[in-house]
């Protein structure tokens, strides 16, 4: 009877626990849907598309972006902080992945939006309504996500086969693949917060275009850590399979 009782107690917790994350993000939701950042249907439940807005949220507050919901996260949305919503160690860095993927995978809508043949109803099923330049942003906060990642490979979906690197020239996937695996060895702990809007420095409709934003980084390994803040100027080729970076410059401002 006493093994009984202790079960019962034990799964009414985690009962509870779920049922309080479920509303926690579902408020979360209606939230991000009232400012027309999450284009998927309130469910309760912290999935892909959740992550996705969520990091369309902190790009545009200029908080810290982890595609995950955190207590700044939800202090920004008016919401209270609720300890059921913090991710265990072991599931952050998939749901790191699944932000990136879920903007990766919208960037591919939108642009099947821009150039198929209209529906009937106007625009293909399940394709939100969203401009341009929500699409840039889009782009700018999956590759910024993906920056966290301790995987290399979500970094690695924004770029073109040849890309012009930094200072190094016109270079292939394979040699970006192995400079961002240094990087990441030397800055095991990396944190980003955009740090104003994205700006277009050529037109919308340009092929190439050309963007600039400015980012703040908080970098840090057992023997050292490093602040301060950049600015990276993208050139994004339009693609069936949504855009991708064929040059990126930056400039460190200390």
């Amino acid at each position: 009877m006493k093994r009984y009782g202790l079960f019962s107690i034990f799964f009414l917790a985690v009962v509870t626990c779920l049922r309080g994350e479920s509303q926690q993000i579902t408020a979360v939701q209606e939230a991000l849907k009232a400012r027309g950042l999450y284009y998927g249907k309130v469910t309760g439940k912290n999935d892909n598309e959740t992550a996705a807005a969520i990091t369309r949220f902190q790009v545009r507050s200029g908080i810290e972006v982890t595609g995950k919901l955190n207590d700044e996260t939800l202090r920004f949305l008016g919401l209270e902080p609720s300890e059921v919503v913090e991710p265990n160690a072991g599931g952050e860095a998939l749901r790191t992945i699944e932000a990136w993927r879920a903007l990766r995978d919208q960037d591919r809508k939108f642009l099947e939006q821009t150039t198929s043949p209209p529906s009937e109803a106007g625009v293909p099923a399940e394709v939100p309504e969203v401009s341009s330049m929500d699409q840039i942003r889009d782009f700018v906060a999956g590759f910024v996500v993906a920056g966290i990642s301790p995987d290399v490979e979500p970094e690695l979906q924004f770029y073109a086969e040849k890309a012009d690197y930094y200072d190094r020239g016109i270079v292939s996937k394979d040699f970006i693949r192995n400079d961002i695996l240094r990087y990441n060895d030397k800055w095991p702990t990396r944190r980003y917060w955009l740090d104003g809007d994205i700006q277009i420095l050529n037109s919308v409709e340009a092929d190439p275009l050309e963007v600039r934003y400015q980012i703040k980084y908080a970098v840090k390994s057992p023997q050292k850590e490093a602040r301060g803040t950049a600015i990276k100027t993208l050139k994004l080729r339009k693609t069936e399979n949504g855009l991708e970076i064929i040059s990126v410059r930056e400039k460190t401002l200390n």
